[in-house]
């Protein structure tokens, strides 16, 4: 967040009225500005892959970005519905527990592991259908 405030703070001048809402240009900034720190963090992605698709991926340092391509993955998550990607993006980047996003978005820690859990499974079909790959659970 605060990368993000010192983007806008850098690039206030650069805010053009005439092309859009002032708040729809700080989301842009800030999502650009995340997006810029997980392409970054391979670290992370690689539990994404390890998550969604743990029979598929094996756990080595080679080829992870021949299974899907990192931006192609950070599209895959970007299409999951808002409140999935919410979810998924705590829990996973960000490393918070259900409890502490409960929290964080005033919902019940039940709701937070739900929608965690769907989102996986939204996620994997996302990345199986990208890839064309098959997923069978042993």
């Amino acid at each position: 967040m605060q990368e993000s405030f010192l983007q806008i703070f850098d690039n206030i001048k650069k805010y053009n009225s005439e092309k859009g809402e002032f708040e729809g240009w700080l989301f842009k900034v800030c999502t650009n500005k995340v997006l810029d720190i997980l392409k970054n963090n391979k670290k992370n992605i690689r539990i994404v892959y390890m998550e969604i698709l743990p029979d598929v991926f094996e756990e080595t340092n080679d080829g992870i970005e021949e299974l899907i391509p990192i931006d192609d993955l950070l599209h895959c998550i970007q299409a999951l519905p808002n409140g999935y990607r919410t979810i998924l993006n705590l829990y996973v980047f960000e490393g918070l527990r259900h409890q502490e996003i409960a929290e964080q978005l005033n919902i019940s820690i039940g709701t937070s592991r739900s929608q965690y859990s769907r989102a996986k499974v939204l996620l994997r079909q996302i990345i199986l259908k990208k890839t064309g790959l098959k997923y069978e659970r042993c």
